[in-house]
Formats: C-alpha cells, sequence, structure tokens
C-alpha cells in the first residue's frame, strides 16, 4: 500500500531474526542469547553488492590505484557482519559516506543533502536511485565514494576502532564539567540496523553509537530459575558506586546474571543475605 513514512527503520532486524529462528528447531537458549549479539545487516550487504556491480561495470575498479583497489577488496570481501575487527565494514561506511553526500548533493544542492542521508530507510532507497540515475551522476558519486575510502584506508585499524561505545553519566552533557563524568570509551560491534543495535550517523570519521540495546534478558519458560539477564553499564545510577558499572565486562562478552526465582535455588545461588527491618511506627 501507500508509504506511512520514511523515517521508519528499515525491516533488518525482524528479517534477520525471523531467518535465524526458522532455520534452527527448537530454538535453544544459547541461539536467543547469539541473537542478542548478532550483528548482520542484510541492507548493508546489498548496497555494498550494489556499489561493487557499479564501480565494476563503470571500470573505476579495473582503473583504482592501489589505496582505492585496496578499498574496493575489503568491500568486496566483507560478509556484512559489523564485528569489531571488521575492516571491511570501515571501507564500506566510508565508501557509503562519500558516494551518498556526493550523490544527494547533486540531486538536491549541497545543504539539503543531508535530510536524506538520516532517512531510515535510507539503504533501500538509495537502491532505487542509484539505478535511476544518469550515468555521469552516478559515476561522480562513484568516484567520490571510492577517494572517501581510499583516503581514510588506515585511519582506523578495524571497525572497532571507528564504531565506539561510550559509558557516561547524564552529568556528562553539561558544559565545562561533563568530562568527568564521562567513564570509558570502548569498542563495540553492531550498527544502526544489527539485532544488536548500535545506531551512528552516516560518517566517515570516528564516533560514537548513539542509540542501541542496552539490556538483555533471556528465560526458558519451563524452567521458573532459568532466567538471565545483564544492563550495559551497571544497576545503579548512584555515582562511584560499586555496581555502577560493574556489569559492562558482561554486556561486552556475552555473558549474563544467573536469576532464579524458586527458594531453594535462591538461597543455593546467593548465601549472603540483607534483612532490612524497622523500629517503632511507619
Amino acid at each position: 500500500g501507500p508509504p506511512v513514512g520514511f523515517f521508519f527503520s528499515p525491516d533488518d532486524r525482524i528479517r534477520r531474526m525471523a531467518a535465524t529462528v526458522e532455520a534452527q528447531t527448537p530454538v535453544g537458549l544459547d541461539a536467543v542469547k547469539a541473537l542478542q549479539r548478532d550483528v548482520y545487516m542484510s541492507s548493508a550487504a546489498a548496497l555494498r553488492d550494489t556499489f561493487v556491480a557499479k564501480l565494476d561495470s563503470t571500470g573505476l575498479a579495473a582503473a583504482a590505484e592501489p589505496a582505492a583497489a585496496e578499498a574496493i577488496r575489503r568491500m568486496r570481501g566483507w560478509d556484512g557482519h559489523y564485528r569489531r575487527d571488521s575492516r571491511g565494514a570501515v571501507s564500506f561506511e566510508q565508501f557509503r559516506r562519500g558516494f551518498t553526500s556526493r550523490f544527494y548533493a547533486l540531486a538536491f544542492g549541497e545543504k539539503d543533502w543531508q535530510a536524506f542521508a538520516g532517512v531510515g530507510r535510507v539503504a533501500a532507497l538509495l537502491q532505487e536511485d542509484i539505478e535511476a540515475a544518469d550515468e555521469a551522476a552516478l559515476r561522480t558519486a562513484l568516484e567520490s565514494g571510492l577517494a572517501t575510502a581510499a583516503a581514510g584506508l588506515d585511519a582506523f585499524a578495524d571497525w572497532g576502532d571507528m564504531h565506539r561505545l561510550r559509558l557516561a553519566h547524564p552529568f556528562a552533557l553539561a558544559p565545562l564539567i561533563g568530562g568527568r563524568y564521562r567513564f570509558a570509551e570502548h569498542p563495540v560491534g553492531g550498527s544502526s540496523d544489527t539485532l544488536m543495535k548500535t545506531a551512528h550517523e552516516t560518517t566517515a570519521e570516528r564516533h560514537s553509537a548513539e542509540y542501541g540495546s542496552n539490556a538483555r534478558h533471556v528465560s526458558d519458560l519451563t524452567d521458573p530459575d532459568a532466567n538471565w539477564f545483564v544492563l550495559l553499564g551497571g544497576q545503579d545510577g548512584w555515582l562511584n558506586s560499586s555496581t555502577l558499572l560493574d556489569q559492562w565486562p558482561l554486556w561486552r562478552d556475552g555473558d549474563y546474571v544467573r536469576v532464579p526465582l524458586t527458594p531453594a535455588a535462591v538461597r543455593e545461588s546467593f548465601p549472603h543475605v540483607l534483612v532490612l527491618t524497622g523500629d517503632g511506627e511507619p
């Protein structure tokens, strides 16, 4: 039917989840945990295929200088997973930035093109626009993308070096004193529409994730003691608390805190008891 809007997220996450679940019968706990850390993005892989095909058909790939040729090689060999150690993801994102900025600037002007870069379904729309573009505009945009990827070839060791996760208190937004409330910056996998969502702008520079998946929960409903949780950072917003950032290593490594519900399992798992008592009238 008619489109409601173009700023909604694309279908990558639900399609990836459905395809993965349908390929496994039955779906076990390990499979669900793996889904929560999955970093594949089908729309990016499809757009990469289009970029590479156009570079080949226009002869730009065959005529590329060494740095540009290496960027194309990394893109061509990339499997669509935004892993922390991926180099193909870096070249793809750099190429996409250079291509998109030039492609839409030619169509809509230097001032207005950025509105299209922020559209949620930009990958699918860009595919359609590429096929409808005239040859001269497409070639110019491809050259811009290739120049950006070639210039940034050695700027970052891998995707995690370029794509960062910052842990900070809300006070970090305050001017002058904000730096005191920024606790850590770490390499991280994922992208804007992977199941492990770590959203970011379209850029060829080092950047931090702006929005994403920050809590994980898995339960086996046949067993009341089979519950696992983890929060990005920790469970406490109290500055300097020991539980402010203690769950970050668990989140990073795909580990969880098991939370049983039956009294016997609780007593076995948690030997320390805190008893709160009141004295006098409430």
